[in-house]
């Protein structure tokens, strides 16, 4: 049975304040507790950052072909803040996932150059392309059928080992 769009509204909402988007993700809750090892997690940020820096050309991406007004402004704001910061007065988003990377101690060209591993090229594909379709993890239809973006990372743990 289809879920209602009241419905689909008030269980992502929840969703949201639960946390269980982007930080919410049981690998966060790894490196918080300080259940990987180092090694691991700068793996994983090597390779989360490539999609940091795709991330706003996906949410560009649907944007552009987003026929809901409403929805269009959300993803223009959240493009804009991906790309300055200057919604919540911080700084860019890769310069922020930079300065997580150095405080695990990489060298930023390290992090700059990351070669994507297959797990992580796959669904920036699109995107580097130059491709209108957008990557795997922005996509997410409302029940009215317009595009809103749901990042999560993509990258399984094996990917972070190496």
């Amino acid at each position: 049975m289809a879920e209602s769009t009241k419905s689909f509204g008030e269980s992502l909402a929840a969703e949201v304040r639960a946390g269980r988007s982007f930080g919410g993700h049981p690998l966060w809750f790894k490196i918080q507790e300080g259940r990987l090892a180092r090694p691991q997690v700068q793996g994983f940020a090597k390779q989360f950052f490539l999609q940091v820096l795709e991330f706003p050309r996906a949410v560009s991406a649907l944007h552009s072909r987003c026929t809901d007004m409403g929805e269009r402004v959300k993803l223009a704001e959240s493009v804009y803040e991906e790309e300055t910061g200057r919604l919540s007065g911080s700084k860019a988003h890769p310069e922020l996932f930079l300065d997580f990377a150095t405080g695990l101690g990489l060298p930023r060209h390290q992090v700059l150059t990351a070669t994507a591993l297959p797990s992580t090229a796959a669904p920036l594909a699109p995107s580097r392309a130059g491709s209108r379709s957008t990557m795997a993890w922005t996509r997410r239809r409302s029940p009215s059928g317009t595009c809103t973006s749901s990042p999560m990372p993509s990258t399984p743990m094996s990917a972070t080992t190496s």
